[in-house]
């Protein structure tokens, strides 16, 4: 009986123990590339949203930062924010554009553009407000007022930088 017992176990058991052993061991191999796959989905779905993110800052930035050919419509635009505001446009004159950083590292370049109008003083605060809320970056660099025949009006002199991208 001992011997049964002896040569069932070295002939049906102890081949059980070790193919149990080799299998508990693929398993527990797959149990970790399963969980490295779930983390490394959980990290791509993390990666997607971040670049949906920074696609749509981009997007945000390429019509905030308009390209240097877009000039025209940049000073249509400032025809129709005056038209808006009741202003009298006497010229408006783009200057050289020029780069703040040194060396022009900067992937954009400021055109100064000089405008001189006739308004009121309420009317040259609406335009500025336009100027600075724009869909454009613009900023207001200089502004001088000086006085006017008509009382209500005022002859103004206002220097506006618009920053556009860099022809690559």
């Amino acid at each position: 009986m001992v011997i049964l017992w002896v040569l069932s176990y070295a002939m049906v058991f102890k081949p059980m123990a070790s193919s149990l052993k080799a299998k508990k061991a693929v398993i527990e191999k797959k149990i970790v590339e399963i969980n490295n796959a779930k983390s490394a989905k959980a990290n791509l779905d993390k990666l997607k949203r971040e670049l949906a993110e920074i696609e749509k800052k981009v997007t945000y930035y390429k019509d905030k930062l308009p390209a240097e050919k877009e000039m025209p419509s940049l000073l249509k635009g400032f025809t129709d924010m005056a038209n808006q505001c009741r202003i009298k446009f006497i010229t408006i004159q783009p200057q050289d554009m020029y780069s703040q950083t040194p060396g022009g590292a900067a992937p954009y370049l400021e055109i100064p553009i000089t405008i001189n109008l006739i308004c009121s003083y309420h009317d040259l605060g609406r335009f500025i407000n336009m100027i600075e809320n724009s869909d454009r970056f613009m900023k207001v660099t200089d502004l001088t007022i000086n006085t006017n025949p008509d009382p209500m009006a005022h002859n103004i002199r206002l220097i506006v930088n618009i920053f556009v991208l860099k022809k690559r």
